[in-house]
This record gives C-alpha cells, structure tokens and sequence, in this order.
C-alpha cells in the first residue's frame, strides 16, 4: 500500500550546485538519489514530494562538496506485512468459501478466482494500492479475468501446499503474506499505476 512518509537522507551536493537555488538543486538531486530505491525501511519510494528541513550540513573530508543531512517527504510503497489487511483478506476468502459444500480442487479454484474478480470489481485494488483503475478503462476486463485466473491457480497451490486446510481463511491470509515478501503486490500496484 502507498503512503506518505517522513524519513531522514544524507546527499552530497558539489560546489557548482551551492550558489543558486540551491533547495531546487538539493531536491533534484535528492530525487535523483532516491530514484527506485528500495529499502526494508522504507519500502519502494514513488517519488520525493518535497523537502521537509534541512537538519545540518558539513564539507566532506573526501573533497570539496557539501553534504546535506535532510528529511525528506517521500511517497512510498511499503513492503511490510500488512496483518491487518491479511486478515481481511483472510475473512473475505472464508466468506466465499461459505458458498461451497466442499473444497474440492475446482471449488478452490473458484473461491481464489472469485477473491480476485470481485476486488477488481468493486475497486478494492484501488484502495491497496492508491490508485483509480478500473474494469472499463485501463484496467482491461480481460486482464482481470487473465489474473483472476492465475489467483484460482495459486489459490490451489497454496491449499495443496498447506495440506488441504478445511478454512480458506488460512489460504487467504497466508496468500496476502506470501505476495507482500515476494513483492508480487508491489508489482502488482506498479503495473497497474496510470
């Protein structure tokens, strides 16, 4: 999920760059630093919105440029385990199982395809990850049903690999977890961007 964060950075900045406008140089080449960084702590930055202060600065004992201690106001996806949206995905894919007698390997498939269709759907992707695509525009029917394919498909990966659990709840919240440390959500919320 996206979000707005504060964080601290070091940036060096030459000499020619310290005369005239020197925030706009500091933030240009603050985004330029920054540009697909990806860190546990931060997550994958979108973009450095602006700079919030300039704690302290020194010259560099290697040459003649300016180092910047900053914070920094930067738009990030965060990679961590969101347990309280596991746990809501884990409940959604239990509610769905609730329409099956029995959890064969097709009506797994279909709970995971479900799962996936109706979020695109309704809009949930948007909400995950920030952003306004839909079935009718850029987000293409026939990709959502390209991914909600490939979810059913996962979906029965995961109950065969966890030893045909009787709660899809479990597949769900384990699901939401895997594709947050594989960065497959990530991915996801990237491709997806307009």
């Amino acid at each position: 999920m996206s979000s707005t964060i504060i964080i601290e950075k070091k940036i060096c900045l030459e000499p020619i760059h310290l005369y005239y406008n020197l925030n706009d140089n500091l933030l240009k080449k603050t985004r330029e630093v920054c540009k697909d960084e990806c860190s546990k702590e931060t997550g994958y930055i979108l973009n450095v919105n602006k700079i919030v202060k300039i704690k302290d600065n020194y010259i560099s004992n290697v040459n003649s440029s300016t180092i910047f201690i900053i914070d920094i106001e930067i738009e990030s996806l965060i990679p961590y385990l969101n347990n309280i949206e596991s746990l809501i995905i884990g409940l959604y894919s239990f509610i769905i199982s609730l329409f099956f007698k029995d959890f064969s390997l097709q009506n797994v498939f279909i709970i995971g395809f479900i799962k996936h269709f109706l979020s695109g759907y309704f809009g949930l992707h948007n909400y995950y990850c920030k952003t306004n695509f839909n079935i009718t525009g850029d987000y293409h029917f026939n990709l959502l049903i390209f991914e909600s394919i490939l979810e059913g498909i996962i979906f029965v990966l995961l109950f065969l690999l966890l030893q045909k659990p009787n709660n899809m709840f479990i597949v769900g919240f384990m699901l939401h977890i895997l594709f947050e440390i594989t960065g497959i959500h990530k991915y996801f919320c990237l491709s997806h961007l307009k």
